[in-house]
């Protein structure tokens, strides 16, 4: 494909706003299975371009290929077959062209995140992007597209505030728990996870006072390089278990494939603790917490989802400023289908430009047969003032060309073309059509 055709620009998808936790989690991308999907992708849909995003709160296929409005059934049938069980259409959303554009630069810019201004999102575009790159799923037109993407987000945070104060979904998740108790000055929490959630969930706590706080991983050495970078106690990850025996609130954010805690861990700890309630909180995808657990007595387990009262508390705030962010979105969106639309008439503009120099030069050489010998001085001058007459007869035609192609009149704009290139040329472009 020569150029961008807004038409082949496909975004399927599901979100934390079309579908439950449990389809989000049956399709979440597992370590290293993106150039898996992607290539099985490639073999059965004929796609060559594909950018894969999978976040605790989304999971979308963003495609650019010749009619995609075909693959959609495929695309379904591929989630299903990893999913293991039948995915409802309701769950997921197709936006097409403009409209593809407008989410990938939303998506990119956090405005259509849970956490409304989050600054997670935007590196986890790059991320997707990064390693469809490296795995050769990225062509010029999913490059334009991803390029302008960034670079619309980077306005919108120096433009507006609504990075301001950031959150995310691991500050959300410590601020649920302070709904739950209060003042957490005399609370203690262990943070299970030492990933970027993590880390800001860490953070957030110790913000808010809490009393003891351990962190734990797979990797103790990960655990210890956050304690000493902030505060806490790093607890061995075989000790996890004596560890619920003693806090209040678990907030899980780990990597793992499978659940680390289930309802039996939760009823042989709860033994312990002696009817003492314990909360907790599991923000990881696929969830890393048992939903059983939360079913054992004095046991409250939120998940994810449970966030979006916090998020529909704190959104207010950012309100205004979502909505200069929203302007800049659609800004941005025309002055990209324009820049492609005035790409497409670029390579007719040049082949026009080159055509009429052809012709000067050729018309040159008879002049300076019939002139005879005159100086290279007075040769120079004549050239230049016929390059000036054909720029200067071009000119309002180009212009005009470039101002048809903006308003989507191609058909005028290979007039333009018709009319100025030589037939030769316009029988071969019409012939390859």
């Amino acid at each position: 494909m020569t150029t961008f055709e807004e038409e082949n620009l496909l975004v399927h998808g599901t979100s934390f706003r079309t579908s439950p936790l449990e389809v989000r989690e049956a399709l979440a991308l597992k370590k290293s299975e993106d150039e898996k999907l992607l290539h099985k992708i490639r073999t059965s849909l004929y796609v060559e371009e594909c950018v894969i995003l999978s976040t605790c709160n989304r999971f979308e296929f963003i495609i650019y290929r010749n009619h995609p409005e075909e693959i959609i059934d495929g695309i379904i049938k591929i989630n299903e077959e990893r999913a293991g069980f039948p995915l409802q259409k309701t769950h997921f959303y197709n936006f097409f062209g403009r409209d593809a554009i407008r989410h990938i630069f939303r998506v990119t810019s956090s405005l259509d995140s849970m956490v409304l201004g989050e600054p997670q999102i935007t590196g986890q575009v790059k991320s997707a992007y990064e390693s469809s790159l490296k795995l050769g799923f990225i062509g010029k037109n999913l490059r334009k597209v991803f390029e302008r993407a960034f670079f619309v987000a980077k306005r919108i945070r120096n433009e507006t505030a609504i990075g301001e104060n950031p959150n995310s979904v691991g500050s959300q998740a410590v601020e649920l728990a302070e709904s739950i108790f209060g003042d957490l000055s005399k609370r203690k929490a262990i943070v299970i996870g030492t990933g970027e959630m993590g880390e800001i969930a860490i953070k957030s706590f110790l913000s808010r006072g809490i009393s003891k706080l351990y962190i734990t991983s797979r990797s103790i050495e990960r655990a210890e390089e956050l304690c000493s970078l902030y505060s806490g106690e790093a607890l061995p990850f075989k000790d996890l278990y004596r560890g619920l025996e003693e806090v209040d609130i678990v907030l899980c954010s780990s990597a793992a494939p499978h659940y680390i805690i289930t309802k039996t861990d939760i009823k042989n700890v709860m033994k312990k603790r002696r009817g003492s309630p314990l909360f907790l909180i599991d923000i990881s995808l696929p969830r890393n917490i048992d939903p059983e657990a939360g079913k054992v007595d004095n046991v409250y387990l939120y998940h994810i989802d449970d966030l979006q009262q916090i998020v529909d508390k704190n959104i207010k705030k950012r309100k205004e400023e979502a909505i200069k962010s929203e302007r800049i979105v659609e800004e941005e969106v025309e002055k990209f289908l324009q820049r492609m639309k005035e790409e497409k008439i670029g390579p007719v503009i040049a082949r026009v430009y080159k055509t009429a120099d052809s012709i000067r030069r050729k018309e040159l050489e008879e002049l300076f047969k019939m002139l005879g010998n005159i100086s290279e001085h007075q040769k120079k001058a004549i050239e230049d003032f016929s390059v000036n007459v054909v720029r200067k007869i071009l000119h309002k035609p180009a212009t005009r060309a470039k101002e048809w192609a903006r308003d989507g009149d191609f058909y005028l704009a290979e007039a333009f073309f018709a009319l100025f290139g030589e037939d030769d040329e316009v029988e071969g472009r019409n012939e390859g059509k």
